[in-house]
């Protein structure tokens, strides 16, 4: 009987952990992305074309770098809508259509937002 309470409880416990893991790691991914589109947006915005597909670059590789253990968190749609929204937005930096580049990176962020609220820990996401 008390083997069977102490491996319930280590197995809680581990679930625990995963979790809280996972919601940490959501969590610094996401702001991290958030705060790579803002500076994205402000070189743009401020005439700084070369910066700002820097900046892009940057954040492709740190999504790149990210995608694998995101892929055990997130639903791979998800993630693949994010990618595709960065590949846009540098494809419409570079052929100077600020318009469109405007679009894919709002929808760069409500896509982030979005993977954020849906993973984070909440009665809604839960039931």
């Amino acid at each position: 009987m008390w083997k069977n309470l102490v491996a319930m409880l280590i197995v809680t416990a581990l679930s625990a952990g995963v979790c809280a893991f996972a919601l940490i790691r959501m969590d610094q991914v996401t702001d991290e992305m958030e705060e790579m589109r803002m500076m994205v947006m402000d070189l743009a915005e401020a005439g700084d074309i070369e910066g700002a597909k820097a900046e892009l670059g940057q954040m492709a590789g740190a999504w790149s770098r990210h995608e694998q253990v995101m892929e055990m968190l997130a639903p791979h749609e998800q993630l693949h809508e994010i990618t595709v929204l960065i590949i846009e937005g540098d494809a419409n930096l570079t052929a100077g259509d600020r318009d469109d580049f405007n679009r894919s990176m709002a929808l760069l962020g409500e896509a982030v937002n979005h993977l954020r609220e849906e993973e984070q820990l909440k009665l809604a996401n839960i039931l």
